[in-house]
């Protein structure tokens, strides 16, 4: 797979030529050559859907209680949706997805169709939970974040704060990894690598950043 707009040689291994691909799956996670997370996102929300409907059984179960069955989605669909996800470049669009795949699961497990025209708020009062799921992704990305910036592991920080050799192509650039941390915690840079050496002061940022995730949703509904 070949990163970047360079185009390299083919490479031969004995009389075998190697497939040059645009993306491929390395530790269950969806590599592309664009540095795109949305396919990844789509892939583990996919996944974690048909583990939903898997699990039909127990979602139809009237001996569980409701709760229990929240607890049960929490602990046997959201881990199928959210392995990698320190590792994902978010943006507006995957989050959006993120915070429908939630209000999906809710409706499949109480078997609330789409026909009754019910509101997501609706929803979210009858079951008396609230939106976690986006949260739950933001605060696992900025503790891996900061666990790297504190570890003495020089290759993580090249890769994190590492930018490629020669000039940036036309256009906006894309999205990169640092981004969403700048975005949710509101500082720069400089700021944020010294306050990851402050665990107190990062928790406390950690804290305020996932609380926006929730209070910000403009696509609620």
């Amino acid at each position: 797979m070949h990163i970047g707009k360079e185009q390299h040689a083919s490479i031969t291994i004995g009389n075998e030529e190697i497939e040059c691909v645009e993306h491929f799956k390395y530790l269950e996670s969806i590599k592309t050559d664009t540095a795109d997370c949305s396919i990844d996102v789509n892939t583990r929300i996919g996944m974690a859907k048909k583990r939903m409907i898997d699990l039909n059984n127990i979602w139809k179960d009237k001996h569980i209680g409701k709760q229990l069955k929240i607890k049960l989605v929490k602990c046997l669909v959201w881990t199928v949706m959210t392995y990698g996800a320190e590792g994902w470049t978010l943006r507006k669009r995957d989050e959006k997805k993120i915070n429908s795949a939630e209000m999906w699961f809710y409706r499949r497990l109480f078997r609330v169709s789409w026909k009754e025209k019910r509101t997501d708020e609706a929803i979210l009062a009858e079951l008396q939970v609230r939106r976690h799921l986006l949260e739950s992704i933001r605060k696992r990305k900025l503790s891996f974040f900061s666990h790297i910036c504190r570890s003495k592991c020089t290759l993580m920080k090249d890769i994190i704060q590492g930018k490629l050799e020669g000039k940036r192509g036309r256009g906006r650039p894309r999205a990169a990894y640092l981004d969403n941390i700048k975005t949710w915690t509101r500082r720069n840079s400089t700021e944020i690598y010294t306050m990851t050496e402050r665990r107190e002061e990062w928790r406390k940022l950690v804290k305020k950043a996932v609380r926006a995730a929730n209070a910000s949703r403009s696509d609620a509904g």
